[in-house]
C-alpha cells in the first residue's frame, strides 16, 4: 500500500459544497483502513487534533477537482492539478501535495494565476521548444511542456523543452 502523508490546519479546508467538514469522530486510524482493498490511500495529518484520518485516493481526488471546478477550472485542468497534487503526497512530498489545494485557490482567485490560460509555444525547433505557461497553474503547464517533449523525441530522439510563465509572478507547481 502507498501512503502519503499531508499536515495543514483545519482552517485552511477548502470546502467547495459549503459544508463544514467534521473529524470530530475520527479518533486516530479511520476503522476499517487497514481491511481496504483499494491500494491506494492518503493520510491526512489534522493538526487541530493530532489524530490520522485517512482518505481515499478517489474521493479526494473527487472533492479536490470539485473545489477547483467551482472557481472556474475546467474539468480537465482540474483533473491534472488534483493529480499533480495527490501523487505529491503520495511520493512523501507534502509541501507540494494537497495541502496546498486552498494556496492554489487563493492564488487564483487574487489574480495571480489564469484559470483558463493556455500555453503557447514561443520559439521551437525539430528537438526542443520553448513554452510560455501564460499565468496557467504549474501541474497545466508542466504537462503541456511534457506532452511537447514526448512528441518531439519520438520524432527526433530527443525532446527538450523549457517553460516560463511570463505574466505571474510564482511558478506553482
Amino acid at each position: 500500500m502507498r501512503c502519503g502523508t499531508a499536515a495543514f490546519r483545519r482552517e485552511n479546508i477548502y470546502d467547495p459544497l459549503q459544508e463544514s467538514i467534521d473529524i470530530s469522530s475520527y479518533h486516530g486510524e479511520w476503522p476499517g483502513a487497514d481491511t481496504l482493498s483499494r491500494p491506494l490511500l492518503l493520510c491526512i495529518c489534522w493538526s487541530i487534533s493530532m489524530s490520522t484520518v485517512l482518505i481515499e485516493e478517489s474521493e479526494l481526488q473527487q472533492f479536490s477537482i470539485a473545489a477547483l471546478q467551482k472557481v472556474g477550472i475546467s474539468q480537465q485542468d482540474a483533473e491534472t492539478v488534483a493529480s499533480a497534487l495527490i501523487e505529491a503526497d503520495l511520493r512523501g512530498v507534502a509541501s507540494h501535495g494537497i495541502s496546498a489545494l486552498s494556496g492554489y485557490i487563493n492564488h487564483l482567485e487574487r489574480g495571480g494565476v489564469k484559470r483558463d490560460a493556455i500555453p503557447r509555444i514561443l520559439v521551437q525547433g525539430p528537438a526542443f521548444a520553448s513554452i510560455d505557461g501564460r499565468a496557467g497553474f504549474g501541474p497545466v503547464v508542466a504537462k503541456f511542456a511534457t506532452e511537447l517533449a514526448i512528441e518531439k523525441a519520438r520524432q527526433t530522439g530527443i525532446g527538450f523543452v523549457t517553460a516560463i510563465i511570463l505574466e505571474q509572478r510564482q511558478f506553482m507547481l
